[in-house]
């Protein structure tokens, strides 16, 4: 996340943690160059934007996920031990059939 914009925190602009940016809109919080925030270090600063923070997470999980289950080297290791890649609604719908 670059920065957050958020018109209604009457804070002044800051550049991450808490340098001022003069001429810019309050309520902007940019992040970077060096060093970016970790989530915990947000979390904890900035505990108001939970939403936010839990929905970052969340994305960044369902990332991870994807990439480790789907693509070539999934599925390479999907076949090597003989497991099941996700399946399609219809695949679904056919296993709960037999079973």
């Amino acid at each position: 996340m670059l920065y957050l914009n958020d018109r209604a925190r009457e804070d002044p602009a800051v550049r991450w943690p808490d340098e001022p940016i003069a001429r810019f809109w309050q309520g902007h919080i940019a992040f970077g160059p060096d060093p970016y925030p970790t989530l915990d270090e947000v979390r904890v600063t900035l505990p108001e934007y939970v939403g936010l923070w839990d929905a970052i997470v969340t994305d960044w999980r369902a990332m991870l996920m994807e990439v480790a289950t789907t693509g070539p080297v999934a599925r390479q290791h999907a076949d090597f031990f003989d497991m099941p890649l996700l399946l399609t609604d219809e695949e679904r719908r056919v296993r709960l059939v037999d079973h």
